[in-house]
Parts: C-alpha cells; structure tokens; sequence
C-alpha cells in the first residue's frame, strides 16, 4: 500500500473500493463553507443519522453564528440515547472487523486517514473559526467523524451493517455544515 500525492493532498490505497470512495469524498470536503447558515438538507441527514441508530426522541437544532466560538461547549454526552450507542460503537466495530479479518485495513485506516483529512481540514478550521479552542474541537471532531465513517465502511458488506450512519454526517460536511453532537436529547447543527 502507498500514499501519492495528487494536488498536494496525500491519497492512500485502502485495497477497499469502498473506503476509498469515502476517503475521496472527505479529500474533496470544502470544510465549514455555510456554517451559520440554516439548511433543511443537513437537518434531514441527522435526522437520517439518528433513525439508523433507532434513536427517535430527540430534537435537531441549529447552533446561531454567534455561537461557533463556544459550540464545543454546548456538547454534553450526559443524559444522550446518542452517545449511549456511540460509546460502544468503536469496540461493536473492532470485533466484527477482526471477526471478518480486515484488522490490517482498519489500522491502515487509523494509520494514514487523519494525515489525509488533517490538512484541509487544518487550514479551513483556521480560516473559518477565531479561537484557538474551536479550531482544535473542530479538527478532532473532523477526524473523529471520518474515521467512524471509513471504519464502518470495511463492514458494510456484512448482514446488520450495510447502512452507514457515519455517511450520512459526512453528507452534512459536503454541505459546508457541522453536526456538532447532542447536549442531552438536542442535536446541534452550524
């Protein structure tokens, strides 16, 4: 396996069509683009999200501009049906991962991924929020997503995990929006 450089972006060859097809799509993101702005579209995609882990009691709010610089402070996984499935989900996954012996692929997606997105995301985190504490939250939240989401991806040939909520989150960073997380039952946009 290598990584190459085509328009100074690092892309690696996974040797799995459809993590690659995902590793594109978040190589090709326009980070943060319409943060501030309300789009129904992203709204449905969390909602989307949120259906596929069974999760139906909660409210999806948008963050107002004047929040982005403390938005990581209005995330509280206390009290969240979310984070009760997410704080279980990277075990779920390693053990079915090893089960279908692509544990060689999942570390060379936790090896190279976030040197792939890192960059991009660096640079639009920069330009687009003031503090130094949000562009940290947003580069880690960033990389959480997309590991998730290219995780679930070597499984999703496997009975029960076809459908990957993660792609649905990234469908919300192609917008230009963040799915920011829950606080409690809330679900917050920008």
């Amino acid at each position: 396996m290598s990584i190459t450089i085509i328009d100074h972006q690092p892309v690696y060859d996974f040797k799995h069509d459809r993590v690659n097809q995902l590793s594109e799509r978040l190589l090709n993101i326009n980070w943060y683009h319409r943060v501030g702005m309300i789009d129904n579209r992203a709204k449905e995609k969390v909602e989307m999200f949120m259906d596929a882990f069974h999760i139906s009691n909660y409210d999806v709010s948008w963050l107002e501009k004047e929040d982005i610089n403390n938005c990581y402070e209005m995330i509280s996984l206390q009290n969240s049906d979310l984070w009760e499935v997410l704080k279980v989900l990277p075990d779920q996954l390693k053990d079915k991962i090893d089960e279908s012996g692509k544990g060689k692929l999942l570390e060379e997606i936790v090896y190279h991924l976030p040197e792939m997105v890192y960059h991009e995301v660096f640079k639009q985190a920069f330009q687009t929020f003031a503090k130094q504490e949000t562009v940290r939250f947003f580069i880690g939240h960033s990389l959480y997503i997309s590991l998730l989401a290219c995780t679930w991806e070597l499984i999703s040939d496997l009975k029960g995990w076809e459908e990957n909520p993660f792609a649905y989150l990234v469908d919300v960073l192609e917008m230009g929006h963040v799915p920011i997380g829950p606080n409690g039952q809330t679900f917050y946009l920008l």
